[in-house]
């Protein structure tokens, strides 16, 4: 039985320890004031920004809330759990930037009905110029020309009913429309899918007082309305996918290659929505005596006429 030499022994133990310090240069340790400054950033993301807010969702370092679309089927079944988990007033991230949300009709009506002034400021990003194509609507402007737009609407929207018995009379007659048709379908024993009946119900209502005709009940509307819808359900599957918070937070991502995908399929829903809303303002016009009281763009377009 050979011995082991201890110069042997300490030349083994001397190669192991070399290993070893090799392999601790490439673990290197961080710098404890970049464990600091880490650790420094994390408290203020994750709480400190947080606590004069209404409480939501605890946030993804740098992206937010965002990830949380993918846990749930819609953003109306996000919303929901989030009213029942966190109460009616809920706060949620978009990136570094909060959004305040309001998830209740009655808190609705209180603070941006009666007290629509103090809320009048909006929020402009990116993504909402774009696809508005500037500062215009109601929803994402503010100052004189929210105010001129509000004032417009709701005094348009009174006179064709809203808020009065009137507009009751024209949910009723398009109700009776879809009662009817319902009874003839039940006559031949036909299937009916009710989801898209009443999506061809309501859409007629907004679409008679916007544009002045509604659609037809058969095979769930006409080829028009399943484009409208088709293109309204695709724009509310695009705004909840986390690239757009992205896009919103970092603008200049929308002229990046692979990862600005989403934000072409937006843009070219856009130009879709605009071509229909152009193709109304443009019948409107035509017939613009006979529809001047009857419906919205109408009324819009006389008052636009006067005002140039």
């Amino acid at each position: 039985m050979e011995e082991c030499r201890p110069d042997e022994g300490r030349g083994r133990e001397e190669v192991y320890l070399r290993r070893m310090v090799r392999k601790a240069r490439l673990i290197w340790p961080v710098p404890p004031s970049l464990a600091l400054l880490a650790a420094a950033y994390i408290y203020y993301d994750l709480y400190w920004k947080r606590r004069l807010l209404p409480p939501g969702p605890t946030p993804w370092l740098f992206f937010g809330n965002l990830f949380h679309f993918m846990f749930y089927r819609s953003i109306d079944e996000m919303f929901l759990a989030w009213k029942q988990k966190y109460g009616k007033i809920i706060t949620f991230w978009i990136g570094p930037i909060p959004l305040v949300m309001v998830a209740d009709v009655e808190m609705m009506r209180e603070y941006f009905v009666q007290n629509a002034d103090v809320f009048s400021n909006r929020w402009r990003n990116h993504a909402t110029d774009c696809f508005m194509g500037g500062a215009y609507g109601i929803i994402q402007i503010d100052g004189n020309k929210w105010k001129e737009q509000r004032r417009f609407t709701l005094r348009v929207l009174r006179d064709f009913g809203v808020g009065r018995a009137l507009i009751e009379q024209r949910i009723l007659t398009e109700v009776d429309y879809f009662v009817d048709y319902l009874q003839a379908k039940c006559e031949h024993g036909e299937e009916v899918d009710i989801c898209a009946m009443h999506s061809v119900c309501v859409g007629n209502i907004i679409n008679s007082i916007l544009f002045g005709y509604r659609f037809p009940q058969v095979n769930k509307g006409s080829a028009e309305f399943r484009f409208l819808h088709s293109l309204l359900d695709t724009q509310s599957r695009l705004v909840i996918h986390p690239l757009m918070g992205l896009y919103v937070v970092l603008p200049s991502s929308t002229r990046l290659p692979l990862i600005n995908y989403k934000w072409k399929q937006l843009m070219k829903l856009r130009d879709e929505l605009w071509k229909f809303i152009s193709k109304q303002v443009q019948v409107n016009q035509a017939f613009l005596p006979c529809h001047s009281f009857v419906v919205v763009i109408a009324v819009y377009n006389v008052c636009f006429c006067r005002s140039t």
